[in-house]
């Protein structure tokens, strides 16, 4: 961490950390099951992006959210189907400071990249176990 993280959680408790954000099932089907075909990580350039975000010359993603739901359709996370991925350098606001986020672990898969929960055993998605190399992660999640 840099010297400006440690400032910034020293004087308004924010954090620069990785987060958990999740990859909607029904909005990015496709791209979904082709990391978990192929045992390859689910890169943001393989997500969907809306129609009025190319018109108006900005980038954004369907189906890419932290929280229970998918703000584009709808759809709640579930495990089974639903992609977890970390992102790095989020700026967030922990639940000790006032803030929604907390620090949770979670296992990456060691084929398709997704993470999920410590007291699962295999990979929700794609049904891979984890390696001995295999070691928990710390995410904040929303």
């Amino acid at each position: 961490t840099s010297t400006l993280d440690r400032l910034l959680k020293e004087d308004s408790g924010l954090v620069v950390d990785a987060v958990e954000f999740k990859v909607c099932h029904q909005c990015n089907h496709q791209p979904i099951r082709r990391a978990i075909q192929q045992g390859k990580e689910l890169k943001l350039s393989d997500l969907k992006v809306f129609q009025a975000a190319v018109v108006c010359h900005r980038r954004q993603l369907k189906g890419l959210y932290e929280g229970s739901s998918c703000p584009t359709c709808g759809a709640s996370a579930d495990p089974r189907f639903t992609y977890y991925m970390r992102r790095k350098n989020w700026l967030l606001i922990p639940y000790d400071w006032g803030g929604a986020y907390e620090m949770e672990q979670r296992w990456r898969c060691p084929a398709c990249r997704n993470l999920y929960r410590p007291e699962l055993e295999d990979c929700p998605l794609c049904h891979k176990g984890r390696t001995k190399y295999t070691r928990p992660s710390n995410v904040w999640v929303y």
